[in-house]
């Protein structure tokens, strides 16, 4: 069944994020406290998307540190191709 989907993760190994804020990252308007100026909407349109495409994603620590968020989203049908730009 896993390989109906395609499944993507980045991690860092900068400070993570804090339990408080894990809680509330995909969630509209959610920003960092050192993170003036910053609308809050980036991670939001993403969990939006993902799931436009019946997909999930989400967000863990980083072993050793750090973060790392994912995403896994279905596999396009047989004969279709998936264009993706670097």
């Amino acid at each position: 069944a896993e390989d109906a989907y395609i499944h993507a993760s980045v991690e860092d190994q900068g400070p993570g994020v804090s339990d408080a804020m894990a809680s509330a990252l995909f969630t509209r308007f959610a920003r960092g406290d050192d993170r003036p100026g910053q609308a809050g909407l980036g991670l939001y349109f993403c969990r939006i998307t993902v799931e436009q495409w019946g997909g999930q994603i989400g967000y863990r620590p980083a072993a050793g540190g750090g973060a790392c968020f994912w995403f896994r989203v279905p596999r396009p049908a047989q004969g279709l191709t998936l264009n993706v730009k670097r």
